[in-house]
């Protein structure tokens, strides 16, 4: 198979794999949100904040074993006990500072969530490696069907603790029960048993590579989580409860959206590393093709949240929908900049990627730090506002290491960005004419239906008809025949 037809089949199975995750994820936040407080939702979200922070620490030896050109044993054992090691004193650090940082936030139910949240940093690092070896073979059909397995066993735990009044904890109990069930079934897709050694030459040489990779994941997950953070410190856990909310749901559009392409941009991209015009062509063309997504993804989110919020998480949640709609504008630099690390990454510039992580997590941290004084609206509005600042930066870097051509990217955005304004327009206009006369649940099916026919409509004929055309004919060849032969037909018919 072609490497283009592998990181095509990779992706399918990586949205397989994140959209079924994110989706049953969904329901159990759901859940938990409409039986607790947003209180709980906020201590539930600070705790998986600095969690995750701690886990950004171990993403430096996997995202070595993906990055190399030849892998050997004696590289992938060293990294395995590395990676170890360092989950095992990162889960004694947060168990020993839960009660410390409880006590900062000045939140005492801080304190157990996090100890138990701990556990799923040692988890982690156990499966972590194993995870790694699949994604560099391309073994994504494996891992999306272990997750799934993974994700409906402890979602179910997780709904059925929800029912019962165990509130924060049932969120709780599905976080660390999933991580524990990817490591389980990470071992048993990839039947490798790490050999008792430890090579200091495949040490030394990897250490340079993951320390950079390192703290560029930190700093992309403090750029991400730090605003969660800040919210509960200086605004309180119901504030972080209602950023959650509509945090949730940007995430899950950009789980479904990006996340499935960047689980196979680095082993591509890393396999272009000799060739750096070809991997700037890749990355322009990757960043096109996203923006096809994410405009009318995250403008047409903003257009329905008036009404999907209160129909599905209930009238007590409508703090959480301005800041919701002002996340959802960050979509342009978002598309951008996503997966600049990976590409850095790819031709050995961790260092670089490095460079813009921290460019973007100290306008991220000055931004949020002064967004904070006007409330919750203006704490996400200051987050919007410093990515468009940042990112001219990021491109700079882009262009200087591979040669990418920002006008282009920049222009590139535009027919997307026309067609979901007007999509957008659209789906708004329904919801205000609708009014109360007509169930929640109608309004949204009619946005939903509308937006997502005039969308393809309007750039298939008016704003972007040849570029759709060649998309489809690349997407084509990896679909399923019957589906394949329906969206050729479209494409002669648009001809």
């Amino acid at each position: 198979m072609s490497l283009a037809r592998r990181a095509l089949s990779g992706s399918v199975w990586a949205i397989v794999q994140i959209g079924g995750q994110r989706a049953f994820g969904s329901i159990v936040f759901i859940v938990l949100a409409r039986l607790v407080s947003p209180e709980e939702i906020g201590i539930a979200s600070l705790a998986s904040a600095l969690v995750m922070v701690i886990v950004g620490f171990l993403s430096g030896f996997p995202g070595a074993v993906v990055q190399r050109e030849t892998l050997t044993e004696a590289e992938a054992d060293t990294a395995f006990w590395a990676n170890l090691l360092i989950g095992l004193l990162l889960t004694l650090l947060s168990l020993a500072g839960a009660p410390w940082l409880a006590a900062a936030f000045e939140i005492p139910e801080l304190s157990p969530v996090l100890r138990v949240l701990s556990l799923s940093v040692a988890f982690n690092a156990l499966g972590s490696i194993h995870q790694a070896r699949l994604r560099r073979e391309f073994g994504f059909r494996t891992l999306a069907i272990r997750a799934l397995v993974s994700t409906l066993l402890s979602g179910t735990a997780g709904i059925v603790l929800a029912v019962r009044g165990y509130g924060v904890w049932s969120l709780v109990v599905y976080f660390v029960a999933t991580e524990l069930g990817l490591t389980a079934l990470a071992w048993l897709g990839y039947r490798w048993l790490p050999r008792v050694r430890f090579d200091t030459r495949s040490f030394r040489e990897m250490l340079g590579f993951t320390s950079n990779l390192t703290g560029t994941h930190v700093l992309a997950v403090v750029n991400t989580r730090f605003i969660d953070i800040a919210i509960g410190f200086f605004l309180g856990a119901a504030a972080t409860g209602y950023f959650r909310v509509a945090r949730q749901l940007f995430d899950l559009v950009t789980q479904i959206c990006l996340t499935p392409l960047q689980t196979n941009a680095l082993p591509i991209f890393s396999r272009m590393q000799q060739d750096r015009a070809r991997l700037a062509i890749a990355f322009e063309d990757l960043v096109r093709a996203t923006a096809h997504l994410t405009f009318p993804a995250f403008l047409g989110l903003a257009a329905v949240l008036p009404v999907l919020i209160p129909l599905v998480f209930g009238e007590r949640w409508e703090p959480s929908i301005v800041p919701g709609q002002v996340l959802c504008l960050i979509v342009a630099m978002y598309t951008l900049v996503f997966f600049a690390p990976m590409v850095l990454s790819s031709v050995g510039r961790a260092d670089q990627a490095l460079r813009v992580s921290f460019a973007q997590t100290s306008a991220n941290v000055v931004a949020v730090l002064i967004g904070v004084n006007f409330g919750l609206v203006g704490v996400v509005a200051a987050y919007v506002i410093r990515a468009h600042l940042v990112a001219p930066y990021t491109l700079y870097v882009l262009h200087d290491i591979v040669g990418v051509r920002r006008a282009k990217l920049v222009g590139d955005l535009v027919p997307p960005a026309v067609g979901a304004l007007l999509m957008a327009g659209l789906v708004v206009w329904i919801g205000h004419v609708s009014g109360p006369s007509l169930p929640a649940a109608l309004v949204l099916a009619m946005q939903l239906v509308a937006g997502g026919l005039v969308y393809p409509v309007l750039m298939a004929t008016l704003i972007a008809p040849e570029y759709v055309r060649t998309l489809v004919g690349r997407i084509a060849g990896s679909l399923p025949d019957p589906i394949r032969r329906i969206l050729e037909r479209i494409a002669r018919s648009q001809g």
